[in-house]
């Protein structure tokens, strides 16, 4: 019997390492917080890529699934890194975690436009994810995943000379030869990353399209690059270079070229393809898809199919927002900030849109319009409840705004309203949710604070179209509350104290709110 119990466990563990583990399986070992079962699952996937048991870019789908903003997974992967410190899946994973934080926190805004703790979040963030990705790189140059990372991170952080670079492409392309890891190589190309332009490509392709397997057959060194250039947002001078090359051919990885030409030509045989391609499209792509979907012509079967695809792309958004609810590409969508050419007839979930817009300004951190874009969606919702749920939204839109006048007056007039609207109770003898003292301490002595504040800012730069020109059109309940304050000799420490004491820190807003509907809670 013991030996037949043995027997049968023996049999259950083979079959187990025998079973690929699929994406959304890793990621339920994620959710449960099953570290051992990842890197044996993602060890596993590795060696099946390397024998052919699975594709490089099954291994990607398998292992990016974990690349998400969902803060359980990447307490997570923290956690896998402190436990497997030597993992290469652990490093490299984090990595991209780090990279996909970075750009959410600087945007892609000019410099100039950009707040400096944006800049300097993304610049410690990319450093560090380069560290990982250089170690997972190390422990495992062929996994892909690790060489991905080097490659993405080696754009922003220029770490490796270009000599060094020339080196790993040429190892990565030999021990594991794919078009992704070739693309990816390719952005070292852009000028606007310090490339050549598409002459590099020209020579990427030209030394290393013969290499590549996944692809169906016929990807000839020009196919490549036509791929590559319209993988990314090419420059006009790349697009002629690949126009010329495009000619007639239908090879499936120059199906973006042959779209971007047909919204140029616009002939039948273009507006089908288009269609055809809208047909399908997911979420993913939705930017190039709305750029297509501009240059067809609008009938009743173009109506049907955009309402189709807004839907789709909505069905879509729900479900994967719930695995990444930071993801500001999918609070876009489901904030419906995409156009299509269509006549929109849906009513709105004004509840989830509130929701979307402050988790949009929490990932964002550092814009003060996406964070007075939340405050001005509490208004009306905190105005009889805690008032001073809503002061870390305000602070922070008067914060990262660096102390835009008109920032410190919205929130003065959702104190100096909230004021109001408390007295008014008072005078009806209505039950109160604030008591006296919580009044002057939440509502009347911030004013006197954000009083001192806008006086000073507006001093300093005077702005005539703004709130300096008359503070009580942008805050019409203001002279009560002032008026109130000057009468009882209220809140000396705000009028008393230096500007210095005055100017505020960033806050945290309360993330449970923010976390209601997401996926492991």
């Amino acid at each position: 019997m013991r030996i037949w119990l043995s027997l049968a466990l023996f049999c259950l563990q083979a079959a187990s390492l025998q079973a690929a583990i699929t994406p959304e399986e890793l990621r339920g070992l994620a959710y449960a917080g099953d570290i051992d079962g990842a890197e044996q699952a993602l060890r596993q996937a590795h060696a099946e890529s390397l024998d052919g048991t699975i594709s490089f870019a099954e291994l990607r789908e398998l292992a990016t699934i974990l690349n998400v903003s969902h803060p359980d997974v990447i307490e997570f992967v923290k956690d896998w890194l402190l436990k497997y410190p030597t993992s290469p899946y652990a490093k490299s994973l984090r990595a991209f975690q780090m990279r996909e934080t970075a750009w959410r926190l600087r945007g892609t805004r000019f410099v100039s436009d950009t707040h400096p703790d944006a800049l300097h979040a993304f610049s410690d963030l990319q450093n560090r994810g380069m560290n990982l990705a250089l170690e997972a790189y190390a422990d495992a140059p062929d996994y892909v995943l690790a060489s991905d990372a080097v490659f993405t991170h080696q754009l922003t952080t220029k770490r490796l000379d270009w000599d060094t670079v020339g080196v790993v492409v040429d190892d990565v392309m030999t021990a594991t030869p794919s078009r992704d890891s070739l693309m990816r190589i390719s952005l070292l190309t852009l000028p606007q990353w310090g490339g050549v332009g598409h002459q590099g490509i020209v020579a990427l392709c030209e030394q290393y399209a013969g290499q590549i397997t996944d692809v169906e057959e016929g990807y000839s060194p020009d196919v490549c690059t036509i791929d590559l250039i319209h993988s990314t947002t090419p420059s006009n001078q790349a697009k002629s270079y690949a126009a010329r090359l495009l000619g007639d051919s239908i090879h499936p990885n120059m199906l973006r070229a042959r779209l971007r030409r047909a919204a140029e030509r616009k002939n039948d045989e273009d507006q089908e393809l288009i269609l055809s391609f809208l047909s399908h499209v997911g979420v993913s792509d939705y930017e190039f898809a709305e750029h297509l979907a501009r240059h067809v012509r609008h009938n009743d079967r173009v109506e049907e199919q955009m309402h189709a695809l807004d839907a789709r792309w909505q069905a879509e958004a729900s479900i994967a927002i719930a695995h990444d609810p930071y993801n500001s590409d999918l609070i876009d969508i489901l904030l419906r900030k995409y156009s299509l050419p269509m006549s929109f007839s849906y009513s709105p979930d004004n509840e989830r849109a509130e929701i979307l817009i402050r988790r949009h300004a929490t990932a964002v951190l550092f814009d003060g319009s996406a964070w007075a874009r939340a405050a001005s969606t509490l208004n009306g919702e905190l105005t009889a409840m805690d008032p001073a749920l809503a002061d870390p939204f305000f602070v922070n839109a008067i914060y990262y705004s660096d102390y835009y006048p008109d920032q410190i007056a919205a929130m003065i007039d959702f104190k100096s309203r909230t004021y109001a609207e408390h007295q008014l109770m008072v005078d009806y003898n209505a039950p109160l949710n604030m008591t006296d003292d919580e009044v002057v301490a939440e509502l009347l002595c911030p004013i006197v604070r954000l009083d001192r504040l806008f006086r000073e800012v507006c001093d300093v730069s005077p702005q005539p179209d703004g709130a300096c020109s008359d503070l009580t059109l942008w805050a019409r309940f203001y002279p009560v509350a002032i008026e109130r304050v000057s009468t009882e000799g209220l809140c000396q420490k705000e009028q008393t104290a230096p500007i210095s004491e005055l100017m505020y820190q960033p806050m945290r807003p309360d993330m449970n709110a923010l976390h209601e509907g997401i996926a492991n809670r």
